[in-house]
């Protein structure tokens, strides 16, 4: 009986051991952990708190001012948005490090994040925006085999910039700057967990590869499935561009609290987005360029739901063609093909459907006269891209 007494004492004392042996090893891997940001976090006075909270606040007035145009309808508004978030890209940089140095800094019975929080929010409400207006795309297949691929991608970046902003939003409340440097810490954890930072350059590839890869072109299938239709097309490349911002400036936050950011991250960012920015735009430049191909589908495509009514098949072209293709004003006259020789017309385009013609023409208006501000508008792009500030 002696013997199975001292075998359970001595099974006993070796699981206290294991489990001391176990507390301490997680106890010293987490005073390991938490001096790898500690150890790079300078002293911060008051001035360069201040400092850096002016330079937050003007940035996130500027972030605000590109996405308020994010419920434009016109062709010409949406692709000025595209531009201007384009060119929020080599601003990422300061608004990080000028964040960084907000959110660690203990300043006792003053947190210079309180007076940031309404900018934050603000920006946020104009994200979640461009979000909700795409959210009724038809999952038709080719769509949804592609964006089940894709969203895994968005769900990682939008999961990780939801804990940028619970790691913004604790600090706030932290009342040591031990508790905040935890924070930080709990937010590289959660970042190196999550994957986005592959997640990035994912998305990038997305809007950018070739349609000769393997993987299609997000713009690709845009103008296939919206038939080249600039406004919506536009309105999801803004939501791409807002995707692909959000994940930029979480991988850099967390490479600045990792004391490993380098001004080649930015770089490689402000590249990244300008190429981007470039196929947007692109893709925008086809369809305006070949919008009579598409223009005759759509016509085709109503007509022929309405036949034989004359009068709803010209008042639902004319609205689909003012919505569509914007930049121009319609006028549409339908009337049996079989009459045609009771009509002259000169400078129509003739859309025969059946025994009916739908004659399209249309007349200087719209977004037309706005043609030299898109260009304006993009040539603005590209100058930010090349100087790194705007």
């Amino acid at each position: 009986m002696a013997f199975p007494r001292r075998l359970a004492s001595m099974l006993l004392v070796s699981w206290i051991l294991l489990l001391y042996w176990t507390a301490s090893s997680a106890e010293s891997h987490d005073l390991h952990q938490s001096p790898r940001i500690r150890r790079q976090m300078p002293f911060r006075t008051r001035d360069v708190v201040a400092a850096s909270s002016q330079v937050v606040k003007d940035s996130l007035t500027v972030i605000k001012e590109a996405l308020a145009s994010a419920q434009a309808s016109r062709a010409i508004d949406v692709i000025k948005s595209i531009s201007k978030v384009a060119n929020l890209a080599p601003g990422i940089g300061g608004l990080v490090a000028s964040f960084i140095n907000v959110a660690l800094a203990f300043i006792p019975q003053e947190n210079p994040l309180t007076e940031l929080r309404r900018g934050f929010d603000e920006v946020n409400q104009k994200l979640d925006s461009l979000s909700i207006q795409i959210s009724n795309l038809a999952t038709d297949v080719e769509w949804f085999n592609y964006a089940s691929v894709y969203s895994q991608d968005e769900v990682r970046i939008l999961n990780a910039w939801n804990k940028f902003t619970e790691f913004r939003q604790s600090s706030e409340l932290a009342q040591s700057k031990e508790a905040k440097l935890q924070l930080a810490e709990m937010f590289t954890s959660h970042y190196e967990s999550t994957g986005a930072e592959a997640s990035v350059s994912n998305l990038y590839h997305y809007l950018t590869v070739s349609s000769t890869a393997l993987s299609g072109n997000l713009n690709n299938l845009l103008i296939k499935k919206f038939k080249c239709g600039v406004p919506d097309i536009s309105r999801y490349n803004l939501y791409f561009s807002s995707l692909l911002w959000k994940g930029m400036v979480v991988s850099q936050v967390y490479w600045n609290l990792m004391g490993s950011y380098s001004s080649g991250k930015e770089d490689q960012h402000i590249q990244m987005f300008k190429k981007v920015h470039e196929v947007q735009s692109s893709a925008v430049d086809l369809c305006q360029k070949n919008y009579e191909e598409y223009m005759k589908k759509d016509v085709v495509e109503i007509t022929k739901r309405l036949i034989p009514d004359k009068d709803a098949i010209a008042k639902q072209v004319k609205e689909a063609l003012d919505k569509k293709y914007d930049w121009y004003s319609w006028v549409v006259l339908v009337y049996d093909s079989n009459n045609n020789s009771s009509y002259k017309l000169f400078d129509v385009t003739p859309i025969e459907v059946g025994n009916i013609m739908v004659v399209v023409a249309y007349t200087l208006g719209g977004d037309e006269e706005h043609v030299d501000d898109a260009k304006s508008v993009k040539d603005t792009a590209n100058e930010c891209f090349k100087n790194q500030q705007c």
